[in-house]
C-alpha cells in the first residue's frame, strides 16, 4: 500500500464498462495532473 497515491479534483463520470470508467476532469492540482501523466506514459 506504500505505493498509492490520491488523485483530487472535480470530474464527471461520462461512461461506464465492465473494468472502468471514463472520467472528465473539470478541475485538477497540479500534483494530481503529474500522477495521471506518469500513469499515461507508463512511468513511475
Amino acid at each position: 500500500m506504500d505505493d498509492i497515491e490520491t488523485i483530487e479534483g472535480t470530474g464527471e463520470v461520462v461512461r461506464t464498462e465492465e473494468g472502468g470508467m471514463g472520467i472528465v476532469f473539470r478541475e485538477i492540482s497540479a500534483y494530481s495532473k503529474a500522477i495521471i501523466d506518469r500513469l499515461l506514459l507508463g512511468r513511475s
